[in-house]
C-alpha cells in the first residue's frame, strides 16, 4: 500500500490555500457630489425659547482616494468642499416673567419686539482619513463603511445679522391691575432700538478643526476599471468654530449664559464615479 510523507500531504493542500486566498482589492479614486443639510449647532441657540434655530440645504462635492491592506479593510482619504449655514430667527413680542429695576429704582418688566435674524456661514475644505470595512456581496457588487475623522480647514466664517430690536419697559400701573405702561425708544432708561443692517462680519475662529464621521453606502463595477457608487453618511464636529473671545451668551433680554462652543453638523448622500487601479 502507498503511504504519503507529511511534505507530500502538505503538497497536497498547497492548491487548496491557493484557491482560498483572497486577492486585496485595486485602489480607488472616487469622484463625488450630492445633497446634504448641515448647520452650525449651539446649545445656548439650541436651549433659547425665544430663538427659532434652523440649517440649510446645500451640496457636497470632492475625491477619495482609498488602499487597502487586506481584502476587507482599507484606508480612505480625500478633500471635499463643504458650506455649513444656521439661520437663527427672534420673531415676536415678548415681556419677561420677572421684574428687574431701571436707574430710579423703579420696578418695570423688561419686554422686547424683535424682527431680526442671525446667519452664521462656514466654508471650509474638508479632509476625511478614515479607516474603511468592506465586504463583497459578489465580483461586482460591494458593501463598504468608513469610520474616522474629517479635518475642517476654514476658508471663510461669517455672521450676518439683519432686521430691527427693540428693547422697552413695561411698568405696572399703581391704580390698575394687569395695566402697564411701555416706555420705548428712550436710550436714558436703556429702552432703544438696534437696527441691524444685514452685512456680513468676519468671525475670528480657529482655522483649523476636526469632526468625528460615519459613512456606509455600496459600490457597484462596471467592467474593469470603472465603478458606480452611493453613500450615505453623518458628521458630528468636535472643534469650537465660534468666536475665539468667548463671550457670553445673551438672549433677547439682555439675560446671559455661559459660553458653549459652536460645532459644525451635516447628514448627506453622495453619488460618485468610482476608478480602479491595479
Amino acid at each position: 500500500m502507498k503511504t504519503f510523507t507529511p511534505p507530500a500531504l502538505l503538497l497536497l493542500f498547497i492548491p487548496l490555500f491557493s484557491k482560498a486566498q483572497r486577492v486585496i482589492p485595486p485602489e480607488e479614486l472616487v469622484l463625488f457630489a450630492g445633497p446634504i443639510h448641515a448647520d452650525i449647532r449651539c446649545d445656548n441657540i439650541q436651549n433659547d425659547k425665544y430663538a427659532d434655530s434652523r440649517g440649510n440645504n446645500a451640496f457636497n462635492l470632492g475625491l477619495s482616494y482609498c488602499f487597502y491592506l487586506t481584502r476587507n479593510l482599507g484606508i480612505n482619504f480625500g478633500a471635499e468642499y463643504n458650506q455649513y449655514k444656521n439661520t437663527t430667527i427672534y420673531r415676536g413680542a415678548y415681556r419677561s416673567e420677572t421684574t428687574t429695576v431701571d436707574r430710579f429704582n423703579y420696578i418695570y418688566y423688561p419686554t422686547v419686539n424683535s424682527d431680526y435674524t442671525e446667519t452664521r456661514k462656514l466654508d471650509a475644505i474638508d479632509i476625511p482619513i478614515n479607516l474603511r470595512f468592506s465586504s463583497a456581496f459578489s465580483e461586482k457588487f460591494e458593501w463598504f463603511m468608513d469610520l474616522g475623522l474629517r479635518l475642517n480647514a476654514v476658508i471663510t466664517n461669517k455672521l450676518t445679522q439683519e432686521g430691527v430690536h427693540k428693547k422697552m419697559g413695561s411698568y405696572p400701573n399703581a391704580t390698575y391691575d394687569n395695566v402697564f405702561i411701555v416706555i420705548e425708544n428712550d436710550p436714558y432708561y436703556g429702552f432703544n432700538t438696534t437696527t441691524y443692517s444685514g452685512s456680513p462680519k468676519a468671525i475670528d475662529s480657529k482655522e483649523l478643526g476636526y469632526s468625528l464621521m460615519a459613512c456606509t453606502g455600496f459600490k457597484a463595477k462596471f467592467g474593469e476599471n470603472l465603478g458606480l457608487m452611493v453613500s450615505a453618511y453623518y458628521v458630528k464636529g468636535q472643534s469650537d468654530v465660534g468666536p475665539k473671545s468667548q463671550e457670553d451668551y445673551k438672549n433677547i433680554f439682555g439675560e446671559k449664559s455661559p459660553y458653549t462652543k459652536f460645532t459644525v453638523q451635516q447628514i448627506g448622500f453622495r453619488t460618485g464615479i468610482v476608478f480602479y487601479f491595479d
